[in-house]
């Protein structure tokens, strides 16, 4: 790994009375490649941790840029969508200082929907969590059939 590159996985979240499910979430990290955010069908739980989660077939990446995200608000039902840039100097900050300690050692970047189309993004660690941005998504219009291909309201 070099300087410019960090050992990252991503991950979705959504309170546990509020779940959430994603057409797509991206964290781009260059014009044309990105971190895929894994499908957890719905996203629920603690807000902050990690829900979902796949191996990487590449563990290492430049920190992502721009965040880019579709998702319906369940109990709203709602879809909402953003396109953002991250604070990457922040970020990257963040990530060297708080992996200086061992015990902390972030791996995850946490991309949380909540209602009413609020975004959060955290560093996730073994013992430590840290709020990277507070963001806000805009209602879209989307049929429910272009979401989910087979449903039949």
């Amino acid at each position: 790994m070099d300087n410019n590159e960090y050992t990252i996985q991503a991950s979705g979240n959504a309170p546990e009375l509020y779940p959430t499910d994603t057409l797509f979430g991206l964290l781009w990290y260059s014009e044309d490649e990105a971190i895929e955010i894994p499908k957890a069908l719905p996203y629920c739980g603690e807000w902050g941790n990690v829900l979902s989660e796949v191996l990487p077939l590449r563990e290492d990446f430049p920190m992502p840029t721009k965040l880019n995200l579709l998702w319906l608000a369940i109990t709203e039902q709602k879809f909402y969508e953003i396109e953002a840039t991250l604070p990457v100097d922040k970020m990257v900050q963040q990530w060297n200082y708080y992996n200086l300690d061992e015990n902390t050692s972030f791996r995850h970047i946490v991309v949380g929907m909540a209602p009413y189309g609020k975004v959060v993004v955290w560093f996730h660690g073994t013992n430590k969590s840290v709020i990277i941005d507070c963001l806000q998504g805009i209602l879209t219009e989307i049929e429910m059939e272009d979401f989910l291909p087979f449903y039949s309201g």
